[in-house]
Protein backbone atom coordinates (compact mmCIF):
# COMPACT_ATOMS: atom_id res chain seq x y z
CA UNK A 1 0.00 0.00 0.00
CA UNK A 2 1.54 3.60 -0.69
CA UNK A 3 0.72 6.78 0.48
CA UNK A 4 0.23 8.59 -2.84
CA UNK A 5 1.94 11.78 -1.56
CA UNK A 6 4.90 10.10 -1.71
CA UNK A 7 4.69 8.05 -4.76
CA UNK A 8 7.30 8.48 -6.99
CA UNK A 9 7.44 7.18 -10.68
CA UNK A 10 10.72 6.03 -13.34
CA UNK A 11 10.14 5.74 -16.81
CA UNK A 12 11.99 3.56 -19.35
CA UNK A 13 13.09 4.85 -22.94
CA UNK A 14 11.85 3.75 -25.66
CA UNK A 15 13.61 1.73 -28.93
CA UNK A 16 11.51 3.60 -31.55
CA UNK A 17 11.49 1.88 -35.40
CA UNK A 18 13.06 -1.15 -34.31
CA UNK A 19 12.11 -4.83 -34.62
CA UNK A 20 14.06 -6.08 -32.10
CA UNK A 21 12.84 -3.27 -29.16
CA UNK A 22 15.02 -3.60 -25.38
CA UNK A 23 13.67 -2.60 -22.37
CA UNK A 24 16.15 0.98 -21.24
CA UNK A 25 15.85 2.31 -17.71
CA UNK A 26 17.13 5.70 -16.46
CA UNK A 27 15.55 7.78 -19.15
CA UNK A 28 17.73 6.52 -22.58
CA UNK A 29 17.22 8.88 -25.41
CA UNK A 30 16.54 7.13 -28.78
CA UNK A 31 18.12 8.80 -31.92
CA UNK A 32 16.24 8.24 -35.16
CA UNK A 33 18.12 9.02 -38.47
CA UNK A 34 16.40 12.30 -39.91
CA UNK A 35 17.16 11.07 -43.27
CA UNK A 36 15.42 7.72 -42.78
CA UNK A 37 12.55 8.94 -41.04
CA UNK A 38 11.86 11.88 -43.51
CA UNK A 39 9.12 9.92 -46.04
CA UNK A 40 8.05 8.12 -43.25
CA UNK A 41 4.11 7.93 -41.70
CA UNK A 42 4.55 5.63 -38.45
CA UNK A 43 7.18 4.96 -36.10
CA UNK A 44 6.48 1.56 -34.00
CA UNK A 45 7.81 2.18 -30.42
CA UNK A 46 9.11 -0.65 -28.22
CA UNK A 47 7.45 -0.87 -24.79
CA UNK A 48 7.89 2.04 -21.88
CA UNK A 49 8.24 0.92 -18.72
CA UNK A 50 6.67 2.67 -15.88
CA UNK A 51 8.30 1.53 -12.52
CA UNK A 52 7.06 2.48 -8.92
CA UNK A 53 10.72 4.14 -6.97
CA UNK A 54 8.43 5.21 -3.32
CA UNK A 55 7.22 2.66 -0.98
CA UNK A 56 8.16 4.82 2.07
CA UNK A 57 4.69 4.79 3.45
CA UNK A 58 1.38 2.10 2.93
CA UNK A 59 -2.00 3.95 1.36
CA UNK A 60 -3.78 2.16 -0.93
CA UNK A 61 -4.09 2.89 -4.63
CA UNK A 62 -7.71 2.75 -5.76
CA UNK A 63 -9.43 1.16 -8.27
CA UNK A 64 -9.97 3.37 -11.16
CA UNK A 65 -6.93 5.88 -10.47
CA UNK A 66 -5.48 6.05 -14.05
CA UNK A 67 -1.74 5.94 -15.53
CA UNK A 68 -2.01 8.58 -18.70
CA UNK A 69 1.22 8.97 -21.20
CA UNK A 70 1.13 12.12 -22.86
CA UNK A 71 3.47 12.74 -26.39
CA UNK A 72 5.02 16.24 -26.38
CA UNK A 73 6.02 17.20 -29.45
CA UNK A 74 4.51 14.27 -31.51
CA UNK A 75 1.57 12.32 -31.85
CA UNK A 76 0.30 8.69 -31.86
CA UNK A 77 0.29 7.04 -35.59
CA UNK A 78 -2.08 4.83 -37.47
CA UNK A 79 -1.99 1.33 -35.66
CA UNK A 80 -1.61 2.03 -31.82
CA UNK A 81 -3.23 0.01 -29.71
CA UNK A 82 -2.09 0.20 -26.49
CA UNK A 83 -1.84 -2.43 -23.44
CA UNK A 84 -0.36 -2.83 -20.20
CA UNK A 85 0.90 -5.44 -18.19
CA UNK A 86 1.91 -5.14 -14.45
CA UNK A 87 5.01 -7.28 -13.34
CA UNK A 88 5.59 -8.22 -9.84
CA UNK A 89 9.13 -7.31 -9.96
CA UNK A 90 9.33 -7.73 -6.22
CA UNK A 91 8.00 -11.20 -6.06
CA UNK A 92 5.73 -10.04 -3.26
CA UNK A 93 2.35 -11.75 -4.91
CA UNK A 94 0.96 -8.39 -5.52
CA UNK A 95 -1.33 -7.33 -8.69
CA UNK A 96 -3.11 -4.67 -10.73
CA UNK A 97 -5.38 -6.02 -13.28
CA UNK A 98 -5.16 -4.28 -16.27
CA UNK A 99 -7.31 -5.33 -19.45
CA UNK A 100 -7.66 -3.65 -22.62
CA UNK A 101 -11.20 -2.32 -22.47
CA UNK A 102 -9.73 -0.15 -19.83
CA UNK A 103 -6.99 1.86 -21.90
CA UNK A 104 -7.98 4.15 -24.22
CA UNK A 105 -6.32 6.68 -26.75
CA UNK A 106 -6.98 10.92 -27.29
CA UNK A 107 -5.27 12.57 -29.65
CA UNK A 108 -1.67 12.66 -28.33
CA UNK A 109 -2.28 10.96 -24.88
CA UNK A 110 -3.44 7.35 -23.88
CA UNK A 111 -4.62 6.34 -20.49
CA UNK A 112 -4.36 3.37 -18.38
CA UNK A 113 -7.45 2.57 -15.82
CA UNK A 114 -6.17 0.32 -13.23
CA UNK A 115 -8.41 -2.35 -12.28
CA UNK A 116 -8.34 -4.38 -8.96
CA UNK A 117 -5.45 -4.05 -7.06
CA UNK A 118 -4.38 -7.44 -5.01
CA UNK A 119 -1.74 -7.07 -2.37
CA UNK A 120 0.71 -4.41 -1.62
CA UNK A 121 2.03 -2.12 -4.49
CA UNK A 122 6.19 -1.72 -3.82
CA UNK A 123 8.97 -0.17 -5.45
CA UNK A 124 10.44 -2.03 -8.62
CA UNK A 125 7.19 -3.02 -9.62
CA UNK A 126 6.67 -2.07 -12.80
CA UNK A 127 3.90 -1.35 -15.51
CA UNK A 128 4.54 -1.85 -19.32
CA UNK A 129 3.08 0.06 -21.71
CA UNK A 130 2.94 -1.59 -25.32
CA UNK A 131 1.58 -1.20 -28.69
CA UNK A 132 2.76 2.56 -29.22
CA UNK A 133 2.68 3.63 -32.44
CA UNK A 134 4.29 7.41 -33.32
CA UNK A 135 3.05 9.01 -36.18
CA UNK A 136 6.35 9.83 -38.04
CA UNK A 137 5.44 13.20 -39.60
CA UNK A 138 4.98 14.87 -36.40
CA UNK A 139 8.88 13.20 -35.03
CA UNK A 140 10.46 14.11 -38.34
CA UNK A 141 8.77 17.63 -37.82
CA UNK A 142 9.97 18.47 -34.18
CA UNK A 143 12.91 16.73 -34.16
CA UNK A 144 11.93 15.19 -30.61
CA UNK A 145 9.19 13.24 -28.97
CA UNK A 146 8.75 13.70 -25.03
CA UNK A 147 6.69 11.33 -23.03
CA UNK A 148 5.14 12.03 -19.45
CA UNK A 149 4.04 9.34 -17.63
CA UNK A 150 1.12 10.39 -14.73
CA UNK A 151 -0.81 8.96 -12.33
CA UNK A 152 -4.10 10.53 -11.18
CA UNK A 153 -6.31 10.11 -8.29
CA UNK A 154 -9.85 8.97 -10.14
CA UNK A 155 -11.37 10.57 -6.94
CA UNK A 156 -9.72 14.02 -6.40
CA UNK A 157 -8.69 14.06 -10.56
CA UNK A 158 -5.12 15.29 -8.80
CA UNK A 159 -1.81 14.18 -10.23
CA UNK A 160 -0.22 11.85 -7.64
CA UNK A 161 3.52 11.55 -9.15
CA UNK A 162 4.70 12.32 -12.65
CA UNK A 163 7.40 11.89 -14.77
CA UNK A 164 8.61 12.98 -18.22
CA UNK A 165 11.72 11.69 -20.50
CA UNK A 166 12.81 11.97 -24.30
CA UNK A 167 11.47 8.93 -26.26
CA UNK A 168 13.03 9.80 -29.30
CA UNK A 169 14.51 12.33 -31.18
CA UNK A 170 15.44 12.89 -34.55
CA UNK A 171 19.75 13.46 -35.72
CA UNK A 172 21.25 13.62 -39.21
CA UNK A 173 23.06 10.23 -39.67
CA UNK A 174 25.65 11.56 -41.62
CA UNK A 175 29.22 13.29 -40.83
CA UNK A 176 32.42 13.47 -41.98
CA UNK A 177 35.44 14.64 -40.19
CA UNK A 178 39.40 15.32 -40.83
CA UNK A 179 40.81 11.73 -39.26
CA UNK A 180 44.82 13.15 -40.10
CA UNK A 181 45.37 16.11 -42.28
CA UNK A 182 48.06 17.48 -44.14
CA UNK A 183 51.37 17.86 -42.45
CA UNK A 184 54.24 17.72 -45.01
CA UNK A 185 57.48 20.15 -44.35
CA UNK A 186 58.81 21.43 -47.49
CA UNK A 187 63.02 20.89 -47.47
CA UNK A 188 64.72 23.79 -47.89
CA UNK A 189 67.44 21.78 -48.20
CA UNK A 190 66.49 20.16 -51.13
CA UNK A 191 65.52 23.57 -53.12
CA UNK A 192 62.05 22.96 -51.96
CA UNK A 193 61.66 19.93 -54.26
CA UNK A 194 60.82 17.59 -51.67
CA UNK A 195 58.58 17.11 -48.27
CA UNK A 196 60.67 15.62 -45.54
CA UNK A 197 62.30 11.69 -46.28
CA UNK A 198 62.24 12.90 -49.98
CA UNK A 199 58.71 12.00 -50.14
CA UNK A 200 56.00 14.16 -53.09
CA UNK A 201 52.67 13.66 -51.70
CA UNK A 202 50.90 13.44 -48.78
CA UNK A 203 47.97 12.10 -47.49
CA UNK A 204 44.53 13.64 -46.17
CA UNK A 205 42.77 10.98 -44.38
CA UNK A 206 38.95 11.79 -43.65
CA UNK A 207 36.28 9.57 -40.84
CA UNK A 208 33.15 9.42 -42.52
CA UNK A 209 29.75 7.72 -40.22
CA UNK A 210 26.62 6.62 -41.73
CA UNK A 211 25.94 6.08 -37.92
CA UNK A 212 26.65 9.87 -36.41
CA UNK A 213 25.13 11.50 -33.75
CA UNK A 214 23.88 8.25 -31.68
CA UNK A 215 21.79 7.28 -34.60
CA UNK A 216 20.94 3.55 -35.05
CA UNK A 217 17.88 3.50 -35.97
CA UNK A 218 15.52 4.01 -39.18
CA UNK A 219 18.95 4.54 -40.78
CA UNK A 220 18.76 5.66 -44.53
CA UNK A 221 21.39 4.17 -47.36
CA UNK A 222 24.56 6.48 -48.77
CA UNK A 223 25.26 5.87 -52.09
CA UNK A 224 27.23 8.53 -52.51
CA UNK A 225 29.71 11.16 -50.59
CA UNK A 226 31.36 14.18 -52.50
CA UNK A 227 34.29 16.10 -50.34
CA UNK A 228 35.57 19.19 -52.18
CA UNK A 229 38.55 20.25 -51.13
CA UNK A 230 40.20 23.79 -51.39
CA UNK A 231 43.66 25.32 -51.21
CA UNK A 232 44.84 28.59 -50.64
CA UNK A 233 46.69 28.84 -53.83
CA UNK A 234 44.71 26.32 -55.62
CA UNK A 235 46.00 23.39 -57.57
CA UNK A 236 47.20 24.46 -60.79
CA UNK A 237 50.92 23.61 -59.72
CA UNK A 238 49.73 20.06 -61.06
CA UNK A 239 49.75 20.80 -64.83
CA UNK A 240 53.81 21.19 -64.43
CA UNK A 241 54.01 22.03 -68.08
CA UNK A 242 51.14 24.34 -68.44
CA UNK A 243 49.43 22.11 -71.29
CA UNK A 244 46.18 22.54 -69.30
CA UNK A 245 46.43 18.87 -68.42
CA UNK A 246 47.28 18.07 -65.21
CA UNK A 247 50.29 16.02 -64.72
CA UNK A 248 50.25 15.00 -61.15
CA UNK A 249 47.30 13.03 -59.93
CA UNK A 250 45.27 12.86 -57.02
CA UNK A 251 43.93 9.90 -55.80
CA UNK A 252 41.58 8.25 -53.41
CA UNK A 253 41.58 4.92 -51.72
CA UNK A 254 40.13 3.51 -48.47
CA UNK A 255 41.10 0.47 -46.27
CA UNK A 256 37.74 0.11 -43.94
CA UNK A 257 35.97 -2.15 -46.72
CA UNK A 258 37.92 -0.89 -49.46
CA UNK A 259 35.20 -1.90 -51.99
CA UNK A 260 34.05 1.53 -52.80
CA UNK A 261 35.18 3.38 -55.74
CA UNK A 262 36.53 7.02 -56.05
CA UNK A 263 36.49 9.69 -59.14
CA UNK A 264 38.24 12.90 -58.88
CA UNK A 265 37.07 16.20 -60.87
CA UNK A 266 38.92 19.50 -61.18
CA UNK A 267 36.88 23.11 -61.11
CA UNK A 268 37.78 25.00 -64.17
CA UNK A 269 40.06 27.75 -62.08
CA UNK A 270 41.70 24.84 -60.33
CA UNK A 271 41.04 26.34 -57.07
CA UNK A 272 39.39 23.09 -55.66
CA UNK A 273 38.61 19.79 -56.05
CA UNK A 274 35.93 16.73 -55.41
CA UNK A 275 36.07 13.61 -55.01
CA UNK A 276 33.44 11.63 -54.98
CA UNK A 277 32.95 8.24 -53.37
CA UNK A 278 30.52 6.08 -54.67
CA UNK A 279 29.67 2.88 -51.87
CA UNK A 280 29.77 -0.62 -53.14
CA UNK A 281 27.46 -2.56 -50.27
CA UNK A 282 28.64 -0.90 -47.27
CA UNK A 283 30.06 2.88 -46.57
CA UNK A 284 33.88 2.54 -46.58
CA UNK A 285 34.84 5.11 -43.81
CA UNK A 286 38.19 5.74 -43.92
CA UNK A 287 38.53 7.49 -47.26
CA UNK A 288 42.51 8.43 -47.84
CA UNK A 289 43.02 11.67 -50.21
CA UNK A 290 46.58 11.49 -52.06
CA UNK A 291 47.78 15.02 -52.93
CA UNK A 292 51.04 15.28 -54.97
CA UNK A 293 53.29 18.62 -54.02
CA UNK A 294 55.60 18.00 -56.81
CA UNK A 295 57.38 15.32 -58.65
CA UNK A 296 60.48 15.79 -57.35
CA UNK A 297 61.54 18.47 -60.43
CA UNK A 298 58.84 20.88 -59.33
CA UNK A 299 58.93 23.83 -56.38
CA UNK A 300 56.66 22.94 -53.85
CA UNK A 301 55.22 26.57 -51.86
CA UNK A 302 53.99 25.96 -48.72
CA UNK A 303 50.06 26.32 -48.62
CA UNK A 304 46.75 25.86 -46.70
CA UNK A 305 43.99 23.19 -47.49
CA UNK A 306 40.36 22.74 -45.97
CA UNK A 307 37.15 20.29 -46.99
CA UNK A 308 34.83 23.19 -48.01
CA UNK A 309 32.00 20.95 -48.21
CA UNK A 310 30.42 17.55 -48.33
CA UNK A 311 27.53 16.06 -49.73
CA UNK A 312 25.54 12.67 -48.96
CA UNK A 313 23.41 11.13 -51.45
CA UNK A 314 21.40 8.39 -49.98
CA UNK A 315 18.28 6.37 -50.33
CA UNK A 316 15.52 6.79 -47.54
CA UNK A 317 13.72 4.20 -45.91
CA UNK A 318 10.99 4.98 -48.31
CA UNK A 319 10.77 8.20 -51.24
CA UNK A 320 13.09 9.25 -53.75
CA UNK A 321 16.79 9.79 -53.36
CA UNK A 322 17.60 12.47 -51.40
CA UNK A 323 20.83 14.94 -50.40
CA UNK A 324 21.98 15.93 -47.43
CA UNK A 325 24.93 18.65 -47.00
CA UNK A 326 27.25 17.97 -43.73
CA UNK A 327 30.30 19.38 -42.64
CA UNK A 328 31.93 22.56 -44.06
CA UNK A 329 34.89 24.32 -44.01
CA UNK A 330 36.79 22.02 -42.09
CA UNK A 331 40.47 22.63 -41.66
CA UNK A 332 42.78 19.82 -43.62
CA UNK A 333 45.57 21.01 -42.60
CA UNK A 334 49.23 22.78 -44.11
CA UNK A 335 52.37 22.34 -45.87
CA UNK A 336 55.26 24.36 -43.72
CA UNK A 337 58.58 25.14 -44.79
CA UNK A 338 61.90 23.68 -43.03
CA UNK A 339 64.93 25.27 -42.57
CA UNK A 340 64.43 28.85 -44.08
CA UNK A 341 62.50 31.87 -42.83
CA UNK A 342 59.73 33.06 -45.33
CA UNK A 343 59.25 36.77 -46.02
CA UNK A 344 55.53 37.57 -46.57
CA UNK A 345 54.64 41.31 -48.52
CA UNK A 346 51.61 42.16 -48.62
CA UNK A 347 50.04 44.57 -51.50
CA UNK A 348 53.11 46.54 -53.11
CA UNK A 349 51.72 48.56 -55.58
CA UNK A 350 53.75 48.45 -59.97
CA UNK A 351 53.21 51.19 -62.44
CA UNK A 352 54.41 54.52 -63.42
CA UNK A 353 53.92 56.20 -60.33
CA UNK A 354 55.02 54.16 -57.87
CA UNK A 355 59.01 53.34 -57.03
CA UNK A 356 59.29 50.31 -54.75
CA UNK A 357 61.90 49.44 -52.53
CA UNK A 358 62.95 45.57 -50.88
CA UNK A 359 65.30 44.36 -48.85
CA UNK A 360 66.19 41.67 -47.06
CA UNK A 361 68.87 41.57 -43.85
CA UNK A 362 70.40 38.45 -42.40
CA UNK A 363 72.37 38.82 -39.16
CA UNK A 364 73.79 35.89 -39.46
CA UNK A 365 77.15 34.25 -40.60
CA UNK A 366 75.22 31.98 -43.29
CA UNK A 367 74.30 33.29 -46.84
CA UNK A 368 71.71 32.31 -48.43
CA UNK A 369 69.27 31.83 -51.81
CA UNK A 370 65.67 33.06 -52.43
CA UNK A 371 62.99 32.15 -54.32
CA UNK A 372 60.12 34.73 -54.65
CA UNK A 373 56.53 33.53 -54.94
CA UNK A 374 54.13 36.31 -56.37
CA UNK A 375 50.65 36.86 -56.12
CA UNK A 376 49.00 38.54 -58.92
CA UNK A 377 45.21 38.77 -59.03
CA UNK A 378 44.75 35.49 -57.04
CA UNK A 379 47.09 33.80 -59.29
CA UNK A 380 50.74 32.70 -58.14
CA UNK A 381 53.93 32.43 -59.86
CA UNK A 382 57.35 31.64 -58.40
CA UNK A 383 60.68 32.67 -59.48
CA UNK A 384 64.31 31.99 -58.90
CA UNK A 385 66.13 35.27 -57.76
CA UNK A 386 70.27 35.27 -58.81
CA UNK A 387 70.57 38.28 -55.82
CA UNK A 388 71.95 36.22 -53.04
CA UNK A 389 71.03 36.77 -49.53
CA UNK A 390 74.42 37.98 -48.21
CA UNK A 391 75.42 37.04 -44.66
CA UNK A 392 75.74 39.74 -41.84
CA UNK A 393 74.59 42.53 -44.19
CA UNK A 394 71.79 43.69 -46.03
CA UNK A 395 70.73 42.99 -49.33
CA UNK A 396 68.53 44.81 -51.62
CA UNK A 397 66.04 43.01 -54.04
CA UNK A 398 64.49 46.15 -55.50
CA UNK A 399 66.24 45.88 -58.54
CA UNK A 400 65.88 42.45 -59.65
CA UNK A 401 61.86 42.38 -58.17
CA UNK A 402 61.16 45.55 -60.65
CA UNK A 403 62.75 43.89 -63.59
CA UNK A 404 60.25 40.71 -62.90
CA UNK A 405 57.70 43.04 -62.83
CA UNK A 406 58.19 44.54 -66.36
CA UNK A 407 58.98 40.68 -67.37
CA UNK A 408 56.36 39.36 -65.90
CA UNK A 409 53.62 42.04 -66.66
CA UNK A 410 52.63 43.30 -62.93
CA UNK A 411 53.26 47.28 -63.92
CA UNK A 412 49.55 47.98 -63.12
CA UNK A 413 48.81 45.37 -60.66
CA UNK A 414 49.37 44.94 -56.80
CA UNK A 415 51.64 42.34 -56.14
CA UNK A 416 51.98 40.35 -52.96
CA UNK A 417 54.91 38.20 -52.51
CA UNK A 418 56.63 35.72 -50.24
CA UNK A 419 60.33 35.08 -50.63
CA UNK A 420 62.05 31.86 -49.39
CA UNK A 421 65.21 32.46 -48.00
CA UNK A 422 67.65 29.26 -47.25
CA UNK A 423 68.30 30.68 -43.89
CA UNK A 424 66.19 29.93 -40.93
CA UNK A 425 67.08 32.37 -38.16
CA UNK A 426 68.17 35.77 -38.07
CA UNK A 427 66.02 36.96 -41.30
CA UNK A 428 64.54 40.43 -41.20
CA UNK A 429 62.56 42.42 -44.06
CA UNK A 430 61.76 46.17 -44.85
CA UNK A 431 58.98 46.95 -47.86
CA UNK A 432 58.32 50.09 -49.09
CA UNK A 433 57.02 52.61 -52.19
CA UNK A 434 56.55 55.83 -53.04
CA UNK A 435 54.18 58.22 -54.44
CA UNK A 436 56.32 59.41 -57.57
CA UNK A 437 53.81 62.77 -57.90
CA UNK A 438 54.28 63.86 -54.54
CA UNK A 439 57.22 61.56 -52.97
CA UNK A 440 54.97 60.20 -50.67
CA UNK A 441 56.69 57.11 -48.80
CA UNK A 442 54.42 54.26 -47.82
CA UNK A 443 55.77 51.10 -45.40
CA UNK A 444 53.99 48.24 -46.58
CA UNK A 445 53.59 45.54 -44.39
CA UNK A 446 55.88 42.38 -44.20
CA UNK A 447 55.94 39.09 -42.10
CA UNK A 448 58.67 37.06 -41.48
CA UNK A 449 58.46 33.49 -40.20
CA UNK A 450 61.11 30.92 -39.38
Amino acid sequence: MFKKSLLALALAGTTVLSANAATLTGGVDTVVSAQGVANETVATSADVVFTFVDAADVNGLSVNDELILTLSGGSFGLGTNISAVFADVSGGGDDIDLTADTTYVTGNTATIVLGAITGAIVATDTITISGIVFNAETLAASGEITGTVSLVDATTSQTIATVTETLAETADQFSVEVGAGLSETIEVSEARLEFAAAATTDDLTLTVSEGANGTALSLATPTTVTYTVSADRGFGYLDTDADGEKDLDVTATSTVGADDTFAVTFAADDSTFSVVQTVVGTLDTDPTITIPGGDGETIINRDSFAVDSTVFSYTPLSGAAATFAGATGLNAGEWTINGGSIVTIAGLPFGTSFSQYVTISNITGTAGVAELVAFVDGVSSTHTLTTAIAANGVTNLTTEIKALAKTQGWTTSNVSFEIVVTVEDGIAANALYYVKSDGDRQDVSVEVTP
